[in-house]
């Protein structure tokens, strides 16, 4: 999908690919707004949480610092969150959380059963499907445990998130986004 003199540049500039992969998630982020409304942050909550768990055991560094590659789209939630909590109120961010958490553990569920399931024992493609098998079963298998253990956390700093932005916002009677929006959202990854 992606050109090779691109795959190449950024394989030799990690931190780069990172500072671009979260623009692009922005981006992505204000496009759906601007495009499908709230229906396009809560699709954007929901991407990045799977994103965010499915892409979590995969360690990178960046900066000089080792990380979990699911970091770079679960910072990206809270500013859906947020932004769905200015335009449509605390009640729908508070939902999107909810729905963000049912679609991680259901998710978990389904790629769960989908290990069940055997290889072909086709002679003509049973060793490339026993590699895939393989594949999924290293993937699969890290995923539920790194899920459960970060879906209580997204309950948690989520619902603070929304509660935090809308606290500051009474407070500062409806202005200062940018402040409420840096602060709630730092205080969050904090938790």
């Amino acid at each position: 999908v992606i050109p090779a003199e691109i795959q190449g540049f950024f394989q030799t500039n990690q931190d780069l690919l990172w500072l671009t992969t979260v623009l692009l998630d922005l981006t992505v982020t204000v496009m759906m707004y601007r495009i499908f409304g709230r229906q396009g942050l809560l699709a954007c909550i929901v991407l990045g949480i799977l994103l965010s768990n499915l892409q979590g055991p995969k360690l990178t560094t960046i900066l000089g610092f080792q990380t979990s590659l699911g970091v770079i789209f679960y910072s990206g939630i809270f500013f859906a969150t947020d932004l769905l909590s200015e335009k449509y109120g605390r009640m729908q961010a508070n939902r999107a959380v909810i729905i963000g958490f049912a679609v991680s553990v259901i998710t978990v569920l389904m790629l769960s059963i989908a290990l069940e399931f055997q290889p072909t024992t086709d002679p003509k493609t049973a060793a490339l499907s026993r590699n895939i098998q393989d594949a999924f079963a290293t993937i699969l298998n890290f995923t539920p445990r790194f899920v459960f253990g970060s879906l209580l956390a997204y309950l948690i700093s989520q619902t603070f998130d929304v509660w935090f932005f809308h606290y500051i916002k009474r407070r500062t009677d409806g202005r200062y986004l940018w402040l409420r929006n840096n602060l709630s959202t730092m205080a969050s990854q904090i938790i």
